[in-house]
């Protein structure tokens, strides 16, 4: 057949073996991905194995990361929540559609998000409680009876949820203290493998309040331990190791210590930020956590900042910005004025001290932001 001009210059490109192109598709983000299933059965059978998967998170670990907010109005004008989702860079927003909302829930609250899964807690009636592991990207979801139930009275009550790529498995993490003079501290720790609950208690009379998050760090669940009258003042980092149900204190030297105190992950490592407001001289600074060391040469002043207005709550990072939420609820002072509420959020980098605004919402009434987490998409099946 003769060459039309269109054709002629037209260059056939040898097949491409198997290997290359598993590579190239774990390196794709997952959403690309996933699309490609449709191309041929053998790809759609590639793409859906769980080894798939766990390469696929692997290599998209730190890429494309999404905000998830929790908005709500406060309870005693009616229990609803929503969620809005967008790209961290660029702020572009995502559909954020949750597969339990309804008239038949009665509350429900994040409670992490890690390798493409977020972990819901919900309730259909206010006293039982159940779990929800769910993938927004694929759809996928698994619902997990939660024997416990809620009590409203406790004043410790922490959840944390992480994935072990190793294991291919979830766990959830629930520990909690009846009162804060409690000396015991009980447990609770949900594994995916053997689909139990198991539960015990610690007797810690020196931990009194933990929060106000979780942070999941190598098979532990972290918190600030919080002391004083008021529990305002930062005494140690607890962590809980989910695997040998033992708990591990690291005391915060006076030196560590300032007006906000959060901790966080920072390129990998387990940091205790501390901030101080008011300009000219508000400073964030990180220190580096080393729980391998011991108690010797614990901390490590990471990086620190000076002359500049952060809000007040410096306590995500992604890359070399951190993320600064600013919430304001308020009226016009005059009777018969509902509440506004407006919620912004901007990323500074931490070198350059570059702000940019990616989000913000204004509402005519009273709103809550009840928690923002960072989410990856994958693959994973719950």
């Amino acid at each position: 057949m003769t060459n039309t001009p269109s054709t002629s210059h037209l260059t056939e490109l040898p097949e491409l073996p198997d290997e290359i192109i598993w590579q190239i598709l774990v390196r794709c983000e997952p959403k690309t991905a996933s699309r490609c299933k449709v191309l041929n059965s053998v790809w759609n059978q590639s793409i859906s194995s769980p080894e798939f998967a766990k390469q696929s998170t692997t290599h998209n670990a730190h890429n494309n990361a999404i905000i998830v907010l929790q908005f709500g109005y406060p309870n005693f004008i009616q229990p609803i929540n929503w969620i809005s989702m967008l790209y961290a860079e660029s702020g572009v927003p995502l559909d954020a559609q949750l597969p339990i909302q309804g008239p038949h829930i009665f509350d429900w609250s994040i409670i992490g998000s890690d390798k493409g899964l977020i972990a819901i807690n919900y309730s259909t009636d206010g006293v039982g409680s159940d779990f929800l592991i769910w993938n927004p990207l694929t759809g996928a979801q698994r619902h997990i009876a939660d024997p416990f139930g809620r009590d409203i009275q406790m004043d410790t009550n922490n959840f944390g949820f992480t994935y072990d790529l190793d294991s291919q498995a979830y766990y959830i993490c629930h520990v909690y203290k009846n009162t804060n003079i409690d000396h015991e501290l009980n447990w609770r720790v949900y594994n995916s493998i053997d689909d139990l609950w198991e539960d015990g208690s610690l007797d810690q009379h020196s931990i009194q309040k933990l929060g106000p998050t979780t942070l999941m760090y190598k098979g532990h669940a972290v918190w600030i331990n919080w002391v004083g009258p008021s529990f305002n003042t930062p005494h140690s980092i607890v962590m809980f190791s989910l695997k040998y149900r033992t708990i591990e204190r690291f005391r915060i030297p006076s030196i560590a210590k300032n007006q906000l105190n959060y901790i966080t992950l920072f390129r990998g490592y387990l940091c205790y930020v501390s901030y101080a407001t008011g300009l000219p001289n508000s400073s964030l600074m990180l220190w580096k956590v080393n729980p391998e060391e011991g108690s010797i040469g614990l901390w490590e002043r990471h990086l620190q900042i000076r002359g500049i207005s952060i809000g007040d709550k410096p306590d995500l990072f992604l890359g070399n910005n951190v993320l600064l939420l600013h919430e304001h609820s308020g009226n016009l002072m005059r009777a018969n004025d509902r509440k506004t509420t407006e919620v912004v959020l901007t990323t500074l980098n931490i070198y350059t001290e570059e702000l940019k605004h990616i989000f913000y919402r204004h509402w005519h009434e009273e709103v809550h932001l009840d928690s923002l987490i960072v989410h990856n998409h994958g693959l994973l099946t719950p």
